[in-house]
C-alpha cells in the first residue's frame, strides 16, 4: 500500500506511478491510499490491477482519516506500508501498521522542509520515534534523508529515476517540438512544477520580465497545474507580461518540451531533490536553480545555483548568457546508471523483498 496525499500532478505521484508501470507485478501489487480529490491516474492504477481508497482529509478531519485507515488497514492486511511525505507529519499508517508483526512499514522523505513553521514541532517530535514506527527508511536525496530523519539517521537512498534515452537531447526532436510551438526564433525559458508556494512561480515571473528586457523575444514556458495557478496567472497580467507566458497544464511529452527549451529555471524555495532538474540535464538544458535545491541534483555540471535573495535582474543576467549555449549529450557519464529508471525499480524490488516480513535484514534496514 502506497500511502500518499494526493495522485495528481506532483512530482513524489509520478515517480510512484513510474516505478509501478515497471515493477513485477507478478511479485508487487500496489494500492493506494490518498486524502485528496486528486486522482488523475485513476484508470491507469485499475488497468494495472490496483486500487485507490479515498481517505477523509488531514488535519482538518483527523478523527474521520484515523478511523478510516484503521478500518483499510485491519482488513487487507498489507505485506508492507510505504508512507510518501516530505515531512513527519502523517504517520497514522505507520501508527496503525507496525502494530501488526505481519506488516512491514516503510517512511519515505521526499523534500527537505514542511510546507508550514507550524507543522516543525509536529516533525521534530515525530523524528524521535520514527526509528520504532518504520522498518525501513528511504530518501530521494541525502539531505532529504536528513531533514526527515537526523545527520545519523538511518536511511537509504533511492533515487527517484528517469528514463533516460527518453530524455536524452535529440537536434531533430528539438527542431521538430520548436516548431510545433511555433518558436523556432525565439530565446525559450521553461518550468516543470505544480503550483505551490514552494515552487515560488511569482518570483519566476519577477525574473521573466527582466529576461524580457534583455531578450524581448523571449517566451515563458510553465508546465504543470495547482491551487496557485490563478494567483500566478494574474500576476502575469498585473506584470505585464501575459502574451509571453504560456500555461501549458499537466503534460505527457515533458521530455519533449524540454528539447524545445533554451534554459530551465528551478527558483524552488526548497526541494526534496528537484527531479525535474535531473531530466532537464539530461536533455542537455542549462539550469539555473535555487540555492536551497541538494547539490545532488548537479549530475552534468549544467546547473548554476542562485539564492532567491538575490534580484531578478541577476538571475535574468545568468539565464540569458545561456541563448546561444550548444545543446549536446556526450557530457553525460556512467555515475548517472544511478538514475535509470531500470536500475531503481531492480533496486526497489530488493529493498521490498527483504523487507517482507519474516526477513530479518529487512527489519533491521539492511
Amino acid at each position: 500500500l502506497h500511502v500518499i496525499a494526493g495522485l495528481g500532478s506532483g512530482g513524489a505521484e509520478r515517480i510512484v506511478m513510474e516505478w509501478y508501470r515497471r515493477i513485477d507485478r507478478g511479485r508487487f501489487q500496489f494500492d493506494f491510499l490518498i486524502r485528496s480529490d486528486e486522482n488523475i491516474y485513476a484508470e491507469e492504477i485499475k488497468r494495472l490491477g490496483g486500487q485507490v481508497f479515498r481517505a477523509p482529509e488531514f488535519p482538518q478531519k483527523a478523527v474521520g482519516n484515523y478511523a478510516y485507515t484503521r478500518r483499510l488497514l485491519e482488513t487487507k492486511n498489507y505485506k508492507i506500508i510505504h508512507v510518501h511525505g516530505n515531512a513527519l507529519i502523517y504517520i497514522y499508517p505507520l501508527m496503525i501498521g507496525c502494530r501488526n508483526s505481519l506488516t512491514c512499514t516503510i517512511m519515505h522523505s521526499h523534500n527537505t522542509s514542511t510546507a508550514s513553521p507550524l507543522y516543525y514541532p509536529v516533525h521534530w517530535f515525530n523524528r524521535h520515534r520514527i526509528d520504532r514506527l518504520s522498518a525501513v527508511r528511504l530518501a530521494c536525496s541525502d539531505e532529504a534523508g536528513k531533514w526527515m530523519f537526523g545527520k545519523n539517521g538511518d536511511y537509504i537512498v533511492v533515487q527517484n529515476g528517469i528514463e533516460i534515452e527518453k530524455f536524452r537531447f535529440q537536434e531533430d526532436i528539438r527542431t521538430a517540438y520548436r516548431k510545433k510551438l511555433g518558436v523556432e526564433d525565439q530565446f525559450v525559458v521553461g518550468n516543470v512544477a505544480r503550483f505551490l508556494p514552494s515552487k515560488n512561480h511569482l518570483f519566476l515571473l519577477q525574473i521573466f520580465r527582466e529576461i524580457l528586457k534583455l531578450e524581448p523575444d523571449s517566451l515563458l514556458l510553465l508546465a504543470g497545474e495547482g491551487k496557485e495557478q490563478k494567483k500566478t496567472e494574474r500576476k502575469a497580467k498585473q506584470l505585464g507580461i501575459m502574451s509571453k507566458v504560456r500555461f501549458l497544464g499537466v503534460r505527457k511529452d515533458i521530455s519533449g518540451l524540454m528539447q524545445a527549451m533554451d534554459a530551465f529555471v528551478f527558483p524552488s524555495r526548497f526541494e526534496g531533490l528537484g527531479i525535474v532538474l535531473i531530466e532537464a540535464q539530461f536533455a542537455g538544458l542549462h539550469c539555473i536553480a535555487s540555492d536551497t535545491i541538494p547539490r545532488e541534483s548537479q549530475v552534468s555540471g549544467l546547473i548554476d545555483y542562485l539564492s532567491i535573495q538575490e534580484p531578478p535582474e541577476i538571475w535574468a543576467k545568468k539565464i540569458v548568457s545561456f541563448r546561444n549555449q550548444k545543446r549536446n549529450s556526450d557530457y553525460l557519464s556512467e555515475m548517472n546508471y544511478e538514475y535509470d529508471l531500470k536500475h531503481v525499480v531492480a533496486k526497489l524490488q530488493k529493498i521490498y523483498q527483504a523487507a517482507t516480513p519474516g526477513n530479518e535484514k529487512g527489519r533491521k534496514n539492511e
